[in-house]
């Protein structure tokens, strides 16, 4: 994959434009996910999408293929996110924009005990909410992390920050949502142990 990925990039730097077609198929869904996630909101996604391929055809001359493209461009959609996020910050519309921010996928297994389905929508509405109160690097690091299963080494290189910052925030992240689902389980009757 990562040599026909050079190989497309190295077309399109030599003039054959429409195999950037290519590239885009192949990441769309992924980059789409991650703004979704962080946005919240389907169209904000797609704008950011677009916004994402759009830096990346531009900026495609100073693509130096140390990584694979894919982690290139994810690196793009992050900034895009971040980006945004600053941007709704200063308008002053943040209140309204958390309301819609990452909606989180929690995959879990499912079982036949009664109630299950409710106590699952419950705890993933608590993890939402919980995660709307991180800053926005906090939140990237971890959805990245937990929910779109990088390795510390890639969101390092997506997030341009070093290894040891991403441990330290991941602790940090999961020691305060610990916390405050210890209360979640105890609600529910639930004997709270350390995850």
């Amino acid at each position: 994959m990562f040599d026909k990925e050079k190989e497309i990039i190295k077309r399109i730097k030599n003039g054959e434009v429409d195999q950037f077609r290519i590239l885009y198929e192949e990441n769309k869904e992924m980059i789409y996910r991650i703004c979704f996630k962080y946005a919240g909101d389907k169209e904000v996604a797609k704008d950011l999408l677009q916004e994402t391929f759009i830096k990346a055809y531009e900026s495609l001359g100073k693509f130096r293929g140390d990584s694979s493209f894919s982690s290139w461009i994810f690196k793009i959609a992050v900034n895009r996110c971040l980006t945004y996020s600053r941007n709704v910050r200063l308008r002053k519309n943040l209140k309204k924009e958390r309301e819609n921010t990452i909606r989180v996928n929690l995959s879990m297994k499912s079982t036949d005990l009664p109630g299950q389905k409710f106590i699952l929508k419950e705890f993933k509405e608590k993890v939402e909410e919980i995660l709307k109160g991180f800053s926005s690097k906090e939140r990237m690091i971890f959805t990245l992390k937990h929910f779109e299963n990088f390795k510390i080494n890639e969101v390092s290189e997506i997030m341009g920050i070093s290894e040891g910052t991403v441990k330290s925030t991941l602790h940090k992240v999961i020691k305060k949502l610990r916390k405050k689902l210890e209360l979640f389980f105890e609600e529910k009757g639930f004997s709270y142990e350390k995850m």
